[in-house]
């Protein structure tokens, strides 16, 4: 399910894409989804409580973590297709 976009995504939102570093281009010319998880992350901490942020945040770290443990070269590939940034391969920065 990590790179399932649905058809219904983001209306774009210039804070809450920006804050994701989307431009309106990307999503234009479908470089980026609009229904991505990292975006619906980010407007998790835009628009709730930090709890419901915290909880998927907290949720993808420890299902990459148990991924890893088996193919932890992929964890790159699986941040990518869920349109995370590099900056988020926290994985990486821990080995």
């Amino acid at each position: 399910m990590y790179n399932y976009f649905p058809d219904k995504g983001f209306t774009f939102l210039p804070l809450l894409h920006n804050t994701a570093g989307i431009s309106k281009t990307a999503i234009t010319k479908s470089k980026k989804h609009s229904s991505s998880i990292y975006l619906l992350s980010t407007a998790l901490s835009l628009l709730q409580a930090n709890y419901s942020h915290t909880t998927l945040a907290n949720g993808i770290e420890n299902a990459l973590s148990g991924y890893s443990t088996k193919w932890s070269n992929q964890v790159p590939f699986v941040l990518d297709e869920m349109e995370f940034p590099e900056s988020y391969n926290f994985l990486l920065n821990k080995n």
